[in-house]
């Protein structure tokens, strides 16, 4: 719609009369406050180019770059759209070019704009990384205004993406800077500053640290925030301070009477956000506050209690699923509603993780749950981000035996994560789903025999090779789950999909005394157990199971991987004419008898056990083994070991010379 006066200032832009362009102007600020379709029609025409051409161009004065700045913040505001309008025709360079010009008001009304943008979504997130100078000029101007102050605070919370901008900002000085707004008497700075220091402290130890020593005006900053939690302030400024006071207490940058203000104001105040009714919510308010709770109870049963007893928290959180296991069902589009649901799936995952008592409480709050994830996991919802928080709750569900023989009974569940695993490439998922998977393979889960027909072993297999050492881990941990105590068959299905010349090949790249070298070597001490089948591997494979363990004991890895590596052989001298493969190689004799005088106690009960399977007289071929272990010094240092002050040390080496 064109209005008389809309499309008399739309014919006074191509004036060379700087008066009547000013006047245009005017006019067009008028007439796009509170219409969009009247932006739509400035879109349209492309109105926005012209402006910022014109300013370049023609009319280079103050007063004119003011105006069309101010009716450009006006136009983005409308929509993403329209601000994804501007970014378009380069308003960013040229409002970065804009912050030193005189006189200051100019430079706000540039900032405030620049804020829009970034309010939109629109702007761009790397400009710490990428203009760290503009960065020093917003801090440099910050105390122009008050709206400049919120500006600025705005800008830099957007802009605070990733561990090296929180670095970043945390090195020019950007604490100082911004601290007085959380002690000004406006509640938008308060809310500004707050939000800020959000995002910069989360998950940031370096900015933790930074923030627990600043002071203004001789007051603590982390008093200021617990005093911003009184329910006298703005319940998004409450909830700032919440979230700040969080992310101090995970990085351990609390003292100790800050850290027992935690169960007590802390994750209170975030329940009593999340309970408040929704004319008082702000967009996002439940969300985070979710998120908040989550981090903050994960890793502590205690305020994973505090949380439940709370009756309000589980209640509030089960209101917020969204229930679609049923396929007919159409799920409305309410991305908030989403969010929440999102969120929410985080807290409880938080809160059932680690106490088997509490996961079954909550289940009987929360009867919807299991439906709700069945509807999560199936896929129509792979590429949203509700994905990942079920993936979560999931799997800290799959740590309890009811549940694996209860939720995870229900073979839509396990069916829909193994489409999950072999379907979907994200390495946030894939590191989920695998780990779920090495709970659903313990030998008294239902899902395990299921998983195994359907192709786990061979899939988890593939995934050793992986980039991410995560997703590296939990392969290697699930194949190591499924031999655990297993029959024959399965093992042969893992040596199949995973024999020990991968294994070798695997520990050699590695070269790093990792977590995935010590699981790869618990995989192969389980697939080593019963005799018979002991003897099958080792005639087939025994060649590159020594060397791998020789690699092992010969490298710079640490005694908990030399211990397996030693357990290894214990196995291997308790299989039947696999004996020969240590009895018949002096370097691995030597070795053990080295470890038997390691001053290192669960080394030499390690090598001590190897040497008992190897003397063990119940075995064919007894005596000459005994022959060869006196020949190399074994039985002499045996006998040396009798003097031991460890009584299990003892008692295993009585044991041993007890079969000579």
């Amino acid at each position: 719609m064109v209005t008389p006066r809309l499309s008399s200032a739309l014919s006074k832009l191509e004036s060379d009369d700087e008066l009547v362009f000013l006047e245009s102007i005017e006019d067009l600020k008028y007439e796009i406050i509170g219409s969009n379709r009247r932006r739509q029609v400035l879109h349209e025409r492309q109105v926005p180019a012209v402006l910022l051409s014109r300013v370049v161009q023609r009319f280079p004065s103050i007063a004119v770059k003011k105006g069309v700045i101010a009716t450009l913040t006006l136009f983005g505001r409308g929509s993403p759209d329209f601000a994804q309008a501007l970014v378009n025709e380069g308003l960013v360079p040229f409002l970065l070019s804009q912050l030193t010009e005189e006189p200051s008001d100019y430079a706000a009304a540039c900032v405030a704009c620049l804020r829009m943008l970034y309010a939109a979504g629109q702007a761009p997130p790397d400009l710490l990384r990428t203009k760290p100078d503009v960065v020093l000029i917003l801090l440099k101007i910050i105390n122009f205004s008050v709206d400049t102050q919120h500006d600025v605070a705005t800008i830099l919370m957007h802009i605070c993406q990733v561990e090296e901008d929180r670095r970043m900002l945390v090195g020019i000085n950007a604490i100082d800077r911004i601290l007085p707004l959380l002690f000004s008497n406006v509640v938008r700075l308060q809310l500004a500053g707050v939000n800020f220091f959000a995002n910069l402290l989360y998950r940031c130890k370096s900015s933790c640290s930074a923030f627990h020593s600043a002071e203004y005006n001789g007051i603590s900053a982390i008093e200021r925030l617990f005093a911003l939690m009184s329910p006298v302030n703005a319940y998004g400024v409450q909830l700032g301070a919440a979230r700040c006071l969080v992310y101090l207490m995970r990085k351990g940058c609390l003292d100790s009477a800050a850290v027992k203000r935690i169960p007590t104001e802390v994750v209170p105040k975030l329940i009593r956000i999340l309970t408040l009714s929704p004319e008082w919510q702000e967009k996002a308010m439940k969300a985070s506050a979710c998120s908040a709770l989550a981090y903050c109870i994960e890793n502590d049963p205690n305020l994973q209690c505090i949380a439940h007893w709370n009756s309000l928290c589980p209640q509030v959180l089960g209101s917020m699923m969204l229930d679609s296991s049923d396929q007919e069902t159409v799920m409305p589009n309410l991305p908030e509603a989403e969010l929440n649901f999102g969120a929410s799936l985080e807290a409880i995952a938080a809160m059932i993780g680690l106490r088997e008592d509490i996961c079954q409480r909550v289940l009987n709050d929360i009867p919807s749950l299991g439906s709700c994830l069945l509807g999560v996991i199936s896929s129509r919802y792979h590429e949203t981000n509700l994905l990942l928080p079920a993936l979560s709750c999931l799997l800290s569900l799959s740590r309890w035996v009811e549940q694996l023989r209860t939720t995870f009974f229900d073979d839509r569940i396990f069916k829909a994560l193994y489409h999950i695993l072999t379907t979907n490439e994200n390495s946030e998922v894939l590191a989920r789903v695998t780990a779920i998977m090495c709970n659903l393979v313990l030998g008294f889960s239902p899902c395990k025999d299921g998983l195994i027909e359907a192709g786990l072993i061979e899939h988890m297999s593939k995934l050793i090779d992986h980039t991410d050492p995560s997703i590296k881990l939990n392969a290697v941990w699930a194949l190591q789950n499924c031999c655990y105590r297993a029959d024959d068959r399965v093992k042969a299905i893992v040596l199949n999909a995973c024999p020990p010349g991968r294994i070798l090949c695997a520990v050699t790249e590695l070269q790093s005394d990792s977590p995935v070298v010590l699981r790869l070597l618990y995989l192969l001490m389980d697939l080593l157990t019963n005799k018979p089948f002991v003897d099958v591997v080792m005639s087939t494979n025994g060649v590159q199971i020594m060397q791998i363990v020789i690699f092992i004991l010969e490298g710079p890895f640490s005694v908990y991987a030399k211990e397996v590596a030693l357990m290894v052989l214990v196995h291997i001298a308790d299989g039947g004419a696999s004996k020969d493969f240590l009895i018949n190689n002096e370097d691995i004799l030597n070795k053990i008898a080295n470890y038997m005088q390691y001053g290192c106690l669960r080394l030499q009960m390690a090598s001590v056990r190897c040497v008992c399977n190897l003397l063990w007289k119940e075995d064919y071929g007894f005596m000459e083994r005994q022959v060869r272990l006196r020949d190399v010094g074994i039985l002499k240092i045996l006998q040396q070991l009798l003097n031991v002050t460890d009584p299990a040390l003892f008692d295993l080496v009585k044991l041993s010379l007890q079969q000579v």
